[in-house]
């Protein structure tokens, strides 16, 4: 797994060490929010609400901290908390998700779906994401 990032995402992920002693694997972001994924079995303790307000106010973006697994299922229900049934191909994830949940997990002009495939992609290698 070999992740490149930008000198955008460079500066997010250094102001996120700073705050959190955590291995970012990746980092995605849309208009409004910026998406860690983190090497951590676990969120820990030192991750409150207090340090990541703190982040949000300095990004002027919301923050979500997103737990990496070695498992692509459980990462993706990490990353899609609102998914159902998942069914991996090769090279091509399908999320089912509740009809009322379908429009907030696609995102305003598909905003959080690019999200999620950008960071299947970067993570995982996956080149197609459908939600049905």
């Amino acid at each position: 797994m070999k992740v490149i990032f930008d000198t955008k995402t460079i500066k997010y992920v250094k102001l996120f060490q700073t705050l959190f002693p955590e291995n970012v694997i990746a980092c995605a972001e849309n208009f409004n929010t910026v998406y860690f994924v983190v090497d951590s079995e676990e969120k820990r303790t030192y991750i409150n609400k207090e340090k990541i307000r703190n982040l949000e106010r300095l990004l002027k973006k919301r923050v979500r901290i997103i737990l990496f697994s070695e498992d692509l299922e459980k990462f993706i229900k990490s990353l899609v908390p609102q998914a159902k049934e998942i069914k991996i191909n090769e090279k091509e994830v399908r999320i089912s998700v509740n009809k009322y949940d379908k429009p907030k997990v696609i995102g305003k002009n598909k905003s959080n779906l690019m999200v999620i495939e950008d960071l299947l992609k970067k993570v995982f290698d996956i080149n197609e994401v459908k939600i049905v």
